[in-house]
């Protein structure tokens, strides 16, 4: 079986990392429920869920654009709503359907270990781009990242095609090619805005190595894809050519201190680690030699890493676009530090820094592959899929300030969700008006911790006698990951019904 490997890397090896990635793509497909983070899920799928039934949520379309409140590009979401449309032609639940959602993405993410391979051939040999494809396809969080409908990894593919025709034509003085550039540039950013800083990156390689055709043909392309795309689109949804993005950007500036802030050296750890060190920090300071031959490659990553960096606003997602490009150009950086006599009178070293590599990746690699986040609030909607009789879904969180957003795509149904915090008499009023003969009581509680029965005791004397149906647990990554960062809110629920009015 070894040999029968060794023999497919030789002959055939981007076959081999496009099975092995398209193998951990499915499964994360079928098995990485859930969503990563707020904005992957409910300014996507939740909106692209209300497009499929004539709503519009979040104020995506309005006559004035300041009153917009998505703030982000229609083109991204109308894909997704796309994809569900699919998805409800085959009369699936709404778990269901995001499973069909995931294999379209797992399928469209092979292109990153595709092009990575592609563009490593370009600059070096067979025996490099095989392990830098080999990385991207098996990188532990790779697989979990390529399911997501997250923008952050989205935009990852038009990045690297871009690329891969920039390497591929260097000689060439073909208008086709400077005019798909753009064109890819331009699908990236529609995708994720900040792509901007990759793209002004490339441009500046341009002018710096004197590419003036390739700079003038990339740039009108791009320039002319994003004012039809997004400034019509724009136009069109809320009434002002490029509005959602200039509101976009004021929001950004003004609001940069409200979310999470961390030092300005944050991404210098963050993104090694995320590549696991050893490995990851020989990748990273790999990026920086031969940077005059990689240098379309190299600028676009500083920039935007440096721009990242000194934004105050910063979030572990943010820094995901760059994570295949620095692979990418680190790998090749890579093998030209193991060819320093340091390393090769070392082999052992050497050796042992790949084992280790290798078994952190096969540590990691199965847990996030299968990785079901968010799991306690999904399976709670899932739970109250179909259960017509259900008036209202009531989430209890006595012991905060506030309640977790519940993922009401999966209940397949928009039913009202009273939130009861700290504060309950600001809720009285919206208790009091309701008929509760038919509604579900969801208690947020923390992981391995019992509900507290005062908790019940209160409730039952606001609305009825409860029935008590089940505990909604969390996922591993989630419950391990709110012992380390409780602002993490991975709740997990007890669930109830009510059984008889007060």
């Amino acid at each position: 079986m070894i040999q029968y490997f060794k023999n497919l890397s030789e002959e055939k090896p981007l076959q081999l990392i496009l099975v092995l990635s398209l193998f951990l793509n499915l499964i994360a497909a079928f098995f990485a429920h859930g969503y990563y983070a707020y904005d992957d899920y409910f300014k996507l799928v939740e909106i692209s869920w209300d497009w499929t039934l004539g709503k519009d949520t979040d104020n995506w379309f309005v006559d004035d654009y300041k009153e917009n409140d998505s703030l982000r590009s229609v083109i991204y979401p109308g894909i997704v709503a796309a994809m569900l449309y699919l998805a409800k032609f085959f009369t699936l639940k709404p778990f269901y359907q995001m499973i069909i959602v995931q294999l379209l993405h797992a399928i469209y993410a092979l292109f990153i270990p595709y092009f990575t391979y592609k563009i490593t051939l370009l600059l070096s040999n067979k025996k490099i781009a095989l392990v830098g494809g080999l990385l991207c396809a098996t990188m532990w969080l790779f697989p979990f990242l390529s399911v997501r409908t997250l923008l952050e990894w989205v935009c990852v593919p038009p990045v690297l095609y871009a690329l891969y025709l920039h390497y591929k034509n260097l000689d060439q003085n073909n208008w086709n090619v400077g005019l798909l550039i753009g064109l890819m540039l331009g699908v990236a950013f529609c995708f994720r805005f900040q792509t901007a800083f990759l793209v002004f990156g490339y441009s500046l390689s341009l002018l710096i190595e004197r590419r003036w055709l390739l700079f003038f043909q990339s740039s009108l392309s791009f320039l002319l894809f994003t004012v039809i795309v997004q400034g019509l689109g724009d136009y069109l949804v809320c009434n002002m050519p490029f509005g959602k993005l200039i509101e976009y950007v004021n929001y950004n500036l003004e609001h940069s201190g409200d979310y999470v802030t961390r030092p300005v050296f944050d991404y210098l750890i963050l993104v090694p680690a995320l590549l696991l060190p050893p490995i990851g920090l020989l990748l990273f300071f790999g990026m920086f030699y031969n940077i005059k031959k990689h240098l379309a490659l190299f600028l676009p990553i500083v920039i935007f890493f440096i721009v990242h960096s000194v934004f105050e606003n910063k979030q572990e997602r943010f820094i995901f676009p760059i994570l295949p490009l620095v692979l990418l150009i680190g790998n090749l950086g890579l093998h030209t530090i193991l060819n320093k006599n340091f390393w090769i009178q070392r082999p052992k070293l050497v050796k042992g820094i790949w084992v280790f590599h290798i078994l952190a990746s096969l540590y990691l690699l199965p847990i996030m592959t299968v990785n079901y986040t968010k799991k306690s609030k999904v399976e709670l909607m899932n739970y109250l899929y179909d259960k017509k009789y259900n008036d209202v879904l009531v989430v209890e969180n006595s012991d905060s300030d506030g309640c977790v957003p519940m993922p009401l795509f999966y209940s397949g149904d928009r039913l009202p969700v009273i939130e009861l915090h700290s504060n309950w008499s600001e809720n009285d009023q919206s208790l009091a008006k309701r008929n509760y003969e038919l509604c579900f009581v969801a208690f947020e509680v923390k992981p391995e911790e019992n509900l507290n029965p005062v908790r019940i005791d209160k409730m039952t004397q606001k609305i009825g006698r409860l029935k008590y149906i089940k505990r909604i647990e969390g996922s591993l990554v989630d419950n391990f990951r709110f012992k380390l960062n409780k602002i993490v809110k991975n709740y997990e629920y007890e669930l109830y019904q009510v059984e008889k009015l007060n």
